[in-house]
């Protein structure tokens, strides 16, 4: 490592306040996107990372005659089970950080938030 500084011309001082500074940024940006999350969704749909303030793509998702057709999990949501979304968002609130299966905590409604102007 020491070579490679050196090769490089990076005085010593100047490697460690890039690194200090480096770890800094990546703090707060994980700080910033924590504060996205989970704020305007019930507690039991999300965990630190499961519901994202971004809307979904409306293409996840098919409208059919008794509910919403979720595409990635082959399920079908009825209209009656659906949750209101507090914008005009579709929001789906997934297992592992948005990448796994949709929530539903038992004794509720699954974590799918459909606006009231499609419900």
């Amino acid at each position: 490592m020491n070579r490679l500084i050196n090769a490089l011309g990076i005085e010593r001082g100047s490697f460690r306040l890039f690194g200090f500074l480096l770890a800094l940024a990546l703090i707060v940006m994980a700080g910033a996107v924590q504060a996205q999350t989970r704020e305007p969704f019930p507690r039991s749909c999300c965990g630190e990372y499961d519901c994202l303030l971004h809307p979904v793509p409306r293409t996840q998702l098919e409208r059919r005659e008794d509910g919403w057709w979720l595409k990635k999990e082959q399920r079908l949501v009825p209209f009656d089970q659906t949750r209101r979304s507090r914008d005009d968002g579709v929001y789906i609130c997934r297992t592992q950080m948005g990448l796994g299966t949709l929530i539903h905590p038992s004794g509720e409604k699954p974590c799918l938030f459909i606006p009231e102007s499609d419900g």
